[in-house]
């Protein structure tokens, strides 16, 4: 079984399928534009939203879940530690 955001925790096939579903789905509405995934963990979704993005940030508050992500995505996704309770962003807008 893959492992989920948590190191240990474990996630079905099927659990894994829904969310793989959910980034292709979301990343029609990336196409060219610059992305912040707020929460990234281990980067599942990473890869999807890159294919369409113009640029893709990962960010997540687990040094852990970087340093996995940054193991398959380090050349095409940037990365920043962050806390999605305390973002650095003055204005956000979708």
């Amino acid at each position: 079984m893959p492992e989920t955001e948590m190191p240990g925790s474990k996630i079905s096939s099927d659990e894994l399928q829904i969310i793989r579903h959910r980034y292709y789905f979301a990343s029609q509405f990336v196409r060219q534009k610059d992305v912040l995934e707020v929460g990234c963990g281990p980067g599942f979704g990473l890869g999807a939203l890159r294919r369409e993005a113009k640029r893709v940030v990962g960010g997540d508050i687990t040094q852990e879940s970087l340093r996995r992500a940054q193991q398959y995505y380090r050349e095409r996704v940037d990365f920043v530690s962050l806390d999605a309770h305390n973002l650095p962003l003055e204005t956000i807008v979708s």
